[in-house]
This record gives structure tokens, C-alpha cells and sequence, in this order.
């Protein structure tokens, strides 16, 4: 309801919407099946190209890719939503998040708590840790070593008991939270100790670590992680379009799509965009010319 009382239509009807969200366990093994399918021709492609070395980057490249994608079946299986049974959705999150290095227990109550407190800076998990600062720190980020640095350090802690450590597992949770941390570390350290024991640590490298260093992208900046600045107009709009009170927001996507193309194109955006420009121009010259100054 509006604010003015208005009863507004639903963007998505409530019974195509129960459809949507409906639980289908023979759909959600096919996706999971085609997921693997392409594991398997990904892993068939790398091992090939380890005779022709100028394709072993981009074969590895191209398997941590689908490596990677497995995230997706974690997040939905995080929500119970792939699979009509918790415990088949529990065991193949779990599986997923064994080989990406992020632990299901873990990240669903993460995940949830994100959910709960979306883009508050004191309570979204998501928005830790802060932005890079300095294009070193960006370019550091954009190696991903920060990401799978994190999570080992997250899995050992976890491992350790340490639960403590992240506000949004409730102490009701930390047990289970534990046993599953202990039990991938337990598989992961296990994996790596028979690769060693068999002198094949390099096949641990080649298809499993060495595509997820490889293919991980920087984390994700939002708004408030990255002190970005919009056109007053544009972030009117958006912040419209994010409001808490459904009838606050807009009616449809139309109308929140001819909204924000109208202030992007809005000749404001452009001035003030421009006078930040010159204001920053202007700091540079004052900077230059203190320098200057000094050195005499």
C-alpha cells in the first residue's frame, strides 16, 4: 500500500511467484549434473593441454572458472531452495563449499545475516573487510590472494573453535559450525597429504588450487565499501527503488527504469561531475605549486 492508501499490484503474481519458488529435486540434479558435465570437459581440456604450454593458462584458466561457479549451488542450497530435502541441500552445499574453500555452515549463516542487515555498515558481513585506500591496495585486491587468504584464516578459526569471532553465528550454532569446519579441513589437509604421499602434489596444483588462484576475481565494491559519489538525482532514485516500505517504492520496473535514465541523462549529473573534476584539478595545482615553493 501506498503511502496515499493506494493498493498496488504485485510485480510478480502470488501463484506464479509460489511456482517460481517451488522445489524440484529432478531439476535441480540436472542443472547439477550439467555443472559436472563441464567439470569433466574442463578437467579433459587442461589435462590436454599440459603438452602445449602456451594453452595451460587459459585451460586453467577457463576450469577455475567452473570451478568457482560452484558458489552458485552453494548459495541456493544455503537457502534450502535446490533440493526438496535439507539434508541432500546440506550435503551437496557442503561438497561445493569444500572444493572453493568456503565452508556451508559457515556462509549460510553469513549469507543470512547479510540478508537481515543488508548495506549496514556495522552488521553486513559483506561489507568486510573495508575497500582498498590506495591503487596498490586495489591492485592487491584484484589479485584475490585477500579472498582465499581470508577464507583459510576464516576455516582455521572456525576449526579452532574461535567462533566467537563473527557476530552472526549464535552461540546455538557454534557446534555445528565447528564439526563442519574440522570435517574440511580434515578432507582438505587429507587430499593434500596423499598427494604428497604419492608424489603427485603437482595434480593438486594443476586442477585444483592452482585454476582457483588463477580464475578468482576481486571482491565485489559496493557504494559503501568504496566511498563512491553519485548525482544527488541518481541516488534519490535508487534510494527510492531500495526503500524498506514497499509502498514507498516504485510501482514497476518500468517506472524505475525511465526514473534513473532520466537522471543520468539529467544535465546536472554532468556539471556536478565536472565541477568535482576542476576542484580536484584545482588541489592538484595548489599541491604542485606549495612543492615548487618549497624547494626553493
Amino acid at each position: 500500500m501506498s503511502a496515499e492508501g493506494e493498493i498496488r499490484p504485485r510485480l510478480i503474481a502470488a501463484d506464479h511467484l509460489k511456482a517460481l519458488s517451488a522445489r524440484d529435486d529432478a531439476r535441480g540434479l540436472m542443472q547439477l549434473a550439467r555443472h559436472l558435465g563441464l567439470l569433466v570437459c574442463s578437467t579433459a581440456v587442461l589435462a590436454a593441454s599440459r603438452e602445449i604450454w602456451f594453452l595451460v593458462a587459459p585451460a586453467m584458466l577457463l576450469h577455475g572458472w567452473i570451478l568457482l561457479a560452484l558458489f552458485a549451488p552453494e548459495h541456493e542450497t544455503a537457502h534450502f531452495t535446490a533440493f526438496t530435502s535439507r539434508r541432500v541441500n546440506t550435503a551437496i552445499g557442503w561438497t561445493c563449499g569444500l572444493v572453493i574453500l568456503l565452508n556451508w555452515h559457515y556462509y549460510q549463516l553469513f549469507h543470512f545475516a547479510h540478508h537481515r542487515h543488508t548495506q549496514d555498515p556495522a552488521r553486513d558481513p559483506e561489507l568486510s573487510p573495508p575497500a582498498p585506500t590506495t591503487r596498490l591496495g586495489y591492485l592487491w585486491r584484484l589479485t584475490g590472494w585477500p579472498t582465499w587468504s581470508g577464507r583459510m584464516r576464516v576455516l582455521a578459526l572456525l576449526a579452532s573453535g574461535h567462533t566467537q569471532r563473527f557476530a552472526f553465528i549464535p552461540p546455538a550454532q557454534a557446534t555445528r559450525v565447528i564439526a563442519s569446519a574440522r570435517a574440511q579441513l580434515a578432507v582438505t589437509l587429507g587430499i593434500a597429504a596423499l598427494a604428497i604421499a604419492i608424489g603427485r602434489l603437482d595434480l593438486v596444483a594443476m586442477f585444483w588450487i592452482g585454476p582457483l588462484l588463477l580464475a578468482q576475481p576481486p571482491i565485489p565494491l559496493s557504494k559503501a565499501r568504496a566511498n563512491l559519489e553519485f548525482a544527488p538525482q541518481v541516488e534519490a532514485v535508487v534510494m527510492k527503488g531500495l526503500s524498506r516500505q514497499p509502498g514507498d517504492r516504485y510501482p514497476d520496473v518500468s517506472s524505475f527504469a525511465a526514473e534513473l535514465r532520466s537522471a543520468l541523462l539529467d544535465p546536472r549529473s554532468e556539471r556536478e561531475e565536472q565541477r568535482e573534476e576542476d576542484t580536484h584539478s584545482r588541489h592538484r595545482g595548489d599541491r604542485v605549486v606549495a612543492r615548487c615553493r618549497r624547494m626553493r
